[in-house]
């Protein structure tokens, strides 16, 4: 967490146009990080919403500090810089990582008409449907996208008509080092991130990605880069680090078990990604989740 950070009104508008847009649903999942969990600021790639489950926890973006605590739904905006730590031991969110765009050309949609935090996810018809996108994450099958990409819709679409209705409208916030997203989402790399994201134990093949996004390898790695701001392995790492991680919170497996269905039964290299995407050991995590 920045020290710089400042100050947020909740009612600060940081959202996404919800009207004739294509929504892409690229992850879908509970997270449960008790203090003293930090994430390092990183700059999004995609668009994240999240639904506070419990406790309490601070999220930053852009120089701002929003203070969030059950019930509350947080968006924030793809190419913010986001930064969060949990403040209790009990904190947990729900997670929908997304692209938007306005058009078939994939044109970034970034008209901001939902507040940045607010207590929407109270609304029983917005939790209901942010369950149900995860829960349609979680069962894949040929039906997963159009499932979870219309339950957001209507997260989103409930969201933007309760701050009509209650006539907020509040100034932009400040977006210190707000890099806006000019870039067209590329449905060849939204192909690929779907294959990726769809068996996490499956090591990468370059000749199947390629095929996917039909691209030489030089050319999908440039791309991918640009597109998600990570490296196909940077991408896939941090992927298997947060699934594995809500495997340590919810389930007694064996950490052995969860490496082996992200695909890194290594026990060494395991525990080194772990560290270094959440900054304590597997065993150090599962503990910490397990007192509280």
């Amino acid at each position: 967490m920045s020290a710089a950070a400042s100050s947020i009104d909740r009612r600060g508008e940081v959202g996404v146009a919800v009207g004739a847009m294509h929504l892409t649903v690229l992850n879908a999942e509970v997270f449960r990080f008790p203090a003293p969990w930090v994430f390092p600021p990183a700059e999004l790639p995609y668009s994240i919403l999240r639904l506070i489950r419990s406790g309490t926890g601070e999220i930053a973006f852009d120089g701002l500090r929003v203070s969030v605590a059950a019930g509350d739904l947080v968006l924030i905006h793809e190419g913010a810089v986001l930064s969060c730590r949990a403040t209790s031991s009990d904190f947990s969110f729900g997670s929908i990582r997304f692209s938007a765009s306005l058009d078939a050309h994939g044109s970034v949609a970034i008209d901001p008409v939902l507040s940045a935090c607010s207590d929407a996810g109270k609304d029983p018809v917005i939790r209901q449907n942010f369950d149900a996108v995860i829960d349609a994450w979680e069962r894949g099958g040929v039906g997963r996208s159009l499932l979870t990409s219309g339950h957001l819709s209507v997260v989103l679409g409930t969201a933007a008509e309760m701050m009509e209705r209650r006539e907020i409208k509040a100034p932009r916030p400040r977006r210190r080092g707000i890099r806006t997203p000019a870039r067209a989402r590329d449905p060849r790399i939204i192909r690929v991130v779907e294959h990726l994201l769809s068996d996490l134990r499956r090591t990468p093949d370059a000749r199947t990605l390629c095929s996917l996004a039909h691209m030489s390898e030089s050319t999908l790695r440039r791309t991918f880069k640009d597109q998600t701001g990570k490296t196909i392995i940077e991408f896939l790492r941090e992927a298997r680090i947060a699934f594995a991680a809500r495997r340590l919170a919810l389930t007694a497996e064996p950490i052995a078990a969860i490496a082996a269905q992200v695909g890194m039964a290594d026990a060494n290299y395991f525990a080194r990604s772990f560290r270094e995407v959440l900054g304590m050991s597997p065993t150090e995590y599962r503990r910490l989740t397990a007192e509280t």
